[in-house]
């Protein structure tokens, strides 16, 4: 490399890290993106925008938070995880809190529905769009 410039190839990426491949078609990412989007911003506007927001009132910031978070925890237990539903729960409660967190420390709801979207495409794309056995 000249001059300290720092620039590799794709094959050097390829021999470190091997093929760089994505995965999932990308006729899967509309409905992902789709689904992200109405999914993320209809629960940030419920549980962080209306709950935390009217909980606020009523209690102070520390408990809205809190209770939306287990709500939102509680709410994500399906049968798709029964195996798993205390940890999920827990899981789930934690980023519900982070979220209200957020919400409040920005006072807006864009930055949690901006994780939540991402998140939620994530899942999509990782569960939805996996191969079967």
């Amino acid at each position: 490399h000249r001059g300290g410039d720092r620039r590799h190839s794709a094959a050097e990426a390829e021999c470190v890290f091997g093929a760089l491949e994505f995965p999932v078609h990308a006729a899967a990412l509309a409905p992902a993106l789709l689904f992200g989007l109405a999914n993320g911003i209809v629960e940030e506007l419920l549980y962080r925008g209306a709950l935390q927001a009217w909980l606020g009132r009523l209690a102070p910031s520390v408990v809205a938070i809190a209770y939306q978070g287990v709500v939102f925890g509680i709410v994500h237990a399906g049968p798709e995880v029964v195996s798993l539903v205390p940890f999920h729960i827990t899981l789930l409660t934690v980023v519900g809190v982070a979220a209200g967190i957020a919400r409040w420390r920005f006072g807006s709801l864009w930055v949690p529905a901006g994780i939540h979207v991402g998140a939620d495409v994530a899942l999509y794309l990782g569960l939805a769009c996996r191969s079967s056995p």
